[in-house]
């Protein structure tokens, strides 16, 4: 469906606002810089919080991570796309015939000029991967249910084979090398929005984007 979903986004040649577009150096850039900006940001006021130690001081890894992994280009066309595409975004139709993407706004705490940007369709793809994440570690924090061990990388493995077997190709960057490098960097992006965004709501959820900036970094 998410596939479906960003063929349909691609569809439309004739409509500025929505034809598919080769990605430029500088838009890279735009999001390395934009990255570089949340880091300094947010990592300098990192609390001293035995939850977010792993990753304290860390800020520099982070960006270099980035730096290396935007070497290798961006390649496949940016589009409109949800732009804040999770799990909780999604109905499952009655009868379990049918899913139902929801609320196209985008990231609340982003400015409208920047939501309504185009991307690669793979930053949708980071985001839900990172909601799989937030699914099996919230039902713990919140609820006291364990999730099963595998249920994240099962999630995670199955969604990105229905992914790549249905998307149009011409849409994501040449290989899979710079298909995985790209999708690493938006992951990156999205956890540190979530860092963002915990430290301000939410303490108690703090390791779930502490250990998806780890494991990226690994």
């Amino acid at each position: 469906v998410t596939a479906e979903l960003h063929n349909a986004l691609a569809s439309d040649a004739t409509d500025p606002a929505f034809s598919p577009e080769e990605p430029s150096t500088e838009s890279l850039s735009l999001l390395t810089a934009t990255i570089d900006e949340d880091i300094e940001r947010i990592f300098v006021r990192l609390p001293d919080d035995e939850r977010v130690a792993s990753i304290a001081g860390r800020g520099q890894d982070v960006r270099e991570q980035i730096a290396s992994r935007a070497q290798i280009g961006a390649g496949g066309r940016e589009i409109r796309t949800h732009g804040d595409f999770h799990l909780g975004q999604t109905l499952h139709g009655v009868g379990g015939t049918r899913w139902l993407i929801i609320d196209f706004e985008g990231e609340p705490a982003r400015p409208l000029f920047e939501r309504r940007q185009k991307r690669s369709p793979l930053r949708d793809v980071a985001s839900m991967l990172r909601s799989f994440a937030y699914a099996a570690s919230a039902s713990e924090i919140r609820d006291g249910v364990l999730a099963p061990p595998d249920f994240e990388e099962r999630a995670r493995r199955l969604f990105l084979e229905q992914y790549f077997s249905h998307i149009d190709p011409a849409l994501l960057p040449s290989g899979e090398t710079a298909i995985l490098n790209l999708l690493s960097i938006f992951e990156l992006e999205k956890a540190i929005y979530e860092l963002q965004y915990e430290l301000d709501n939410r303490p108690d959820w703090l390791p779930i984007p502490v250990a998806g900036i780890n494991r990226l970094l690994e």
